[in-house]
């Protein structure tokens, strides 16, 4: 059996261009701000004494580390799922 090919070529484009666009923005982002954050942890980190604000500390730390892959991730999984969806209501149609 052969299908027909019922894809929407311009909706996948449009789906991979924004996904590209969303990708260059959150490095962007993620670069400028982390300038910002990293003299702010160098200058709190000196202060924590007490262990329970030390674990939040550190918990913080590890989401602004890995929060910009997550999010790329999670990006790239709903771009192939949104590119490779069929048109509505089309079914599989043969040839």
């Amino acid at each position: 059996m052969i299908f027909k090919n019922t894809y929407n070529k311009k909706a996948s484009a449009f789906v991979w261009f924004t996904a590209t666009i969303l990708v260059f923005a959150i490095a962007i982002i993620y670069i400028i701000m982390t300038q910002v954050v990293i003299p702010i942890q160098q200058a709190t980190n000196s202060t924590l004494d007490d262990p329970d604000y030390a674990s939040t500390y550190n918990t913080v730390i590890l989401v602004w580390k890995y929060w910009p892959i997550m999010l790329l991730v999670g990006i790239i999984i709903i771009s192939v799922v949104v590119g490779i969806r069929r048109e509505p209501y089309t079914g599989y149609e043969r040839f």
